[in-house]
């Protein structure tokens, strides 16, 4: 999607993020036509990459499945260029990818996928954020450090959170991020205190790139 609307100045932050004039804001993939000839502000940033899966415990007493981690935000590249009236550069938005699975009992989780680049022609492009690390298995409930069955909250500006869990019970999913090119929240871990196998939480999903152009 692009919108266009006349761009004040200085420009407020709200007006930009719904579009304006001269402004152009792509959440989707589309083409830019320069108005004009002269310089640009380009800003994108890529696709958010998805939380880990927390891992699952085995049907063994007192044992520990890590929280998943969360999943990278994607790059975020603001680039002047110069363009020529009627100049067409294709722009492609990266998509946030999916989280990992939660562990089984007994299994490690899977690691989250990572983000895909959001590009502005041949001239701009802003990476994809980097996948989650799988969540291990930790051993012993006793020697787990605190915190350790929380997921951790994906990177970037509103990144997923993590999802918890308690003792005796399956983990909880991360959250997906909320705004554009966050990561995804790792999946919550497992402990038990009872020999009963729980599953570890699914990771969040990251967030679709965006990309700003705006004349200068």
């Amino acid at each position: 999607m692009k919108i266009n609307v006349p761009v004040p100045n200085p420009i407020p932050f709200a007006l930009l993020a719904a579009g304006s004039g001269g402004a152009q804001l792509f959440t989707g993939n589309g083409n830019h036509i320069a108005p004009r000839t002269g310089n640009y502000l380009v800003i994108c940033i890529g696709g958010g990459a998805g939380g880990s899966g927390g891992a699952g415990s085995a049907a063994v007493a007192n044992r520990i499945g890590d929280g998943g981690r969360g999943g990278g935000a994607g790059q975020i590249v603001a680039q002047i260029v110069a363009l020529v009236l009627n100049d067409n550069n294709a722009v492609v938005i990266g998509a946030g990818s999916a989280g990992g699975a939660g562990g089984v009992a007994g299994a490690d989780g899977q690691p989250g996928v990572g983000g895909v680049p959001t590009t502005f022609g041949a001239l701009v492009t802003a990476n994809g954020g980097n996948p989650a690390q799988a969540a291990k298995q930790l051993g012993t409930l006793a020697a787990a450090p605190v915190g350790a069955l929380v997921g951790h909250t994906g990177g970037g500006h509103a990144g997923g959170l993590g999802g918890n869990a308690g003792l005796d019970v399956n983990g909880n999913a991360g959250g997906n991020a909320a705004s554009y090119g966050g990561g995804g929240g790792g999946g919550g871990g497992t402990a038990l205190t009872a020999a009963v196998a729980k599953n570890g939480g699914a990771g969040g999903n990251g967030a679709n790139g965006v990309c700003i152009v705006i004349p200068i």
